[in-house]
């Protein structure tokens, strides 16, 4: 798990969650390579964002696709450095693939 910080004043708990004063956000990342992505599995809260984040000296092509979302599929850009986010609105458990590496998958589970 990726900690970002908008503001100073932090500090990162066990859980990866940020804690303190004057934090605006806090996102979740997966980072995609030429390996996979990385989680491979992660919960969320309703509401939350998810940044993909292209990660290494990719060579292959990877084109992210996130399947169960209420406003249909969301695919980013077929790239080897990029990054991009999902909101999801609503609880479930969504499946992440990418369409140039057919053994690359991941899977979201977000919760109320």
């Amino acid at each position: 798990m990726m900690c970002v910080v908008v503001l100073s004043a932090w500090a990162c708990a066990g859980d990866g969650m940020l804690t303190g004063e004057g934090i605006l956000s806090v996102q979740k990342v997966i980072t995609v390579s030429d390996q996979g992505f990385n989680p491979s599995t992660l919960t969320l809260q309703v509401g939350d964002t998810l940044t993909f984040q292209w990660f290494g000296q990719n060579t292959n092509l990877h084109q992210v696709v996130v399947t169960g979302l209420p406003s249909g599929a969301v695919t980013s850009t077929n790239q080897r450095t990029v990054s991009f986010q999902v909101l999801f609105p609503t609880g479930g458990t969504f499946s992440i693939s990418d369409n140039d590496n057919s053994g690359f998958t991941a899977m979201v589970t977000v919760i109320q």
